[in-house]
Formats: C-alpha cells, sequence, structure tokens
C-alpha cells in the first residue's frame, strides 16, 4: 500500500513537470509571434508621402552675393540686390537712387515677372544691355562753371565719402543726375543738391569746399 502510494506521488510530479515544461513552451511561442507581428505590422505599414510643394521660379543673383560695385553706377546697377536692397554701404544712397539704376531695376524686375525659370539669362542680358548704357553718356566738366570757394547745406539730394576719385565720381553722378543743380566736394566728402542755395559766409573765413554749379539751371 505504502509503494502505490509512492507511485502515485512520483506520478503526479511527472505530471505537474510536463504541464510546467509545455506551459512554459507554449508562452515563449506565443511571445515571439507576438513580436514577429508586430514587426511584420511596422515593415509592412507604408507612411504615406507628403505632396511635395512646386518650388518657384528662383530670382537669379545678378553678378555677387555681396556688394562689389566700388562706388561705380554700372556696377551698382548690375548688382542692385547684393548693393541696394540692404543699404549696407554708407555711399549706396547716390547710386541705388541713381536714375540709370532705378530704371535698369524696373526693366529686369517686369522681365522676372513675366519670363519663366528658363528665360532668366534673357532678363539678366537686358539688365547688362541697360546698365553699360552709362557708357554712352558724354560726362564733361564743361557743363558746369568753374568752381567757387563755397558751402551748401541744404536741399542735399545724398553724399558721397572717402571714394577714390572723388572730384571726378562727384562730378559724373551730378551730371547724370537730372535731379542735381549743383554739387560740393573736397578731399573726403561729396555732396549733391537739388537747388542751389549756398550758405552765407562768415567774413576772414574761406570754405575748403570746392561748390559747382551745373550750366543752364534754372
Amino acid at each position: 500500500m505504502y509503494y502505490k502510494f509512492i507511485d502515485i506521488i512520483i506520478s503526479l510530479i511527472l505530471i505537474i513537470s510536463l504541464i510546467y515544461k509545455l506551459s512554459q513552451l507554449w508562452f515563449s511561442r506565443n511571445k515571439q509571434r507576438k513580436i514577429d507581428t508586430f514587426e511584420d505590422i511596422i515593415t509592412q505599414t507604408t507612411i504615406p508621402e507628403s505632396t511635395p510643394i512646386p518650388t518657384p521660379i528662383p530670382m537669379p543673383t545678378d553678378v555677387e552675393t555681396q556688394c562689389t560695385a566700388d562706388n561705380n553706377v554700372i556696377g551698382y546697377c548690375l548688382n542692385y540686390n547684393g548693393c541696394c536692397t540692404q543699404n549696407t554701404l554708407l555711399n549706396s544712397s547716390c547710386f541705388c537712387n541713381h536714375p540709370l539704376v532705378q530704371k535698369c531695376k524696373d526693366s529686369y524686375d517686369k522681365c522676372i515677372s513675366s519670363q519663366n525659370k528658363d528665360s532668366i539669362n534673357n532678363c539678366k542680358d537686358i539688365l547688362k544691355s541697360c546698365c553699360l548704357d552709362y557708357n554712352k553718356i558724354n560726362i564733361d566738366i564743361a557743363n558746369f562753371n568753374k568752381p567757387i570757394k563755397q558751402e551748401q547745406q541744404s536741399k542735399m539730394i545724398c553724399s558721397v565719402s572717402s571714394t577714390k576719385n572723388i572730384d571726378q565720381k562727384c562730378m559724373e553722378l551730378c551730371q547724370t543726375t537730372p535731379e542735381c543743380k549743383s554739387y560740393s566736394v573736397d578731399t573726403i566728402n561729396c555732396m549733391l543738391f537739388s537747388d542751389i542755395d549756398p550758405i552765407q559766409q562768415k567774413q576772414g573765413i574761406t570754405p575748403i569746399t570746392d561748390y559747382y554749379i551745373k550750366k543752364n539751371t534754372k
């Protein structure tokens, strides 16, 4: 009787051990199946691509991205975006607002707005041709009266300072700017004026500024 009871106990232990092993095996396989299923979902799921935004026609750089005009009307004209849009240079006003520069900029802008990106080079050629018309202007000091030692402070259009050949540069700017009626220049500064309105000089004081009046000015 005793041995029979022992056999029953051993059998129960074996059965329990077998059930435990089977349950562990089932749990392990089921866990792997869930992982595989999750990975399959991730792998098989495709994220829809966003609709691409059309790229606008780029505004081309005219000459350089930085201003390299060297206080030259043509240089500012060819590179208006780099020299004038941010007014980074002290002398930019006389050049950026120059009638020829403004005329060429308007022509260029109209061309860009009416052309597609394949015709940008055509707009750049139009700009270049327009800017180079400055070389056709007959610039001559004879268009001004002989200078006098005088100063003016009112009705200034713009000024240029610390540039090479400032006498020549100032004379060119005044002659090619219809609004300019006179200009004054010394070794450092140049000022353009829209009217002739020199200041009253104090007796005994002689200005160092040469004052030029454009001929045929009313």
